[in-house]
């Protein structure tokens, strides 16, 4: 709840490694991507502060490493998660097999009433594409989770992730 008119909201980036979470990270809030980017092998966090309404929101957004070797790590990161966004990369389908696992990671290990909302990024390589668009949404839809394409690459729907988060956020702070 709020306590006067400040809250804050905990957005955690999961997925497997190599589907872009740090590009989309660096995407929202440098506004810039790297063709180089590597594996990341730590955590990157990044706390502002939106006026919704009356209140302001302070919104932590954590970018985790997908790196199995540190999955007991990244149970701390998820306590008192609002937000979790699950990211899968279009042109690696393995990537969108593991959405139950990293959905029930979240179950188990997120604030019990954390959000989840599933991207798919990549969406700019459209020759490389092992998943279709439809069929990912099909897919997600099956499991009650909301489907989003993006692209850190080129900034297709970006800001779009990051404002309907916030929003998301907002309204479970209302709850």
């Amino acid at each position: 709840m709020f306590s006067n008119k400040h809250a804050d909201i905990k957005i955690v980036l999961l997925g497997d490694c190599g589907v872009g979470k740090t590009n989309i990270f660096t995407r929202i809030f440098q506004n810039s991507f790297s063709l180089e980017s590597k594996p990341s092998k730590d955590i990157q966090i990044v706390t502002n502060n939106i006026m919704i309404e009356d209140r302001v929101l302070k919104a932590q957004v954590w970018d985790t490493t997908g790196d199995r070797r540190f999955a007991s790590i990244k149970k701390s990161y998820m306590q008192n998660a609002k937000i979790v966004i699950i990211i899968c990369d279009v042109t690696r389908k393995s990537t969108f097999n593991n959405i139950e696992k990293w959905a029930t990671y979240v179950k188990n290990y997120a604030d019990p009433h954390a959000k989840i909302i599933v991207v798919g990024n990549k969406s700019d390589l459209h020759n490389l594409r092992e998943i279709q668009s439809q069929e990912a949404a099909t897919l997600t839809e099956s499991k009650g989770l909301p489907y989003l394409e993006v692209s850190a690459l080129n900034s297709m729907n970006i800001e779009l992730l990051y404002h309907s988060a916030l929003a998301e956020g907002y309204l479970k702070l209302l709850a």
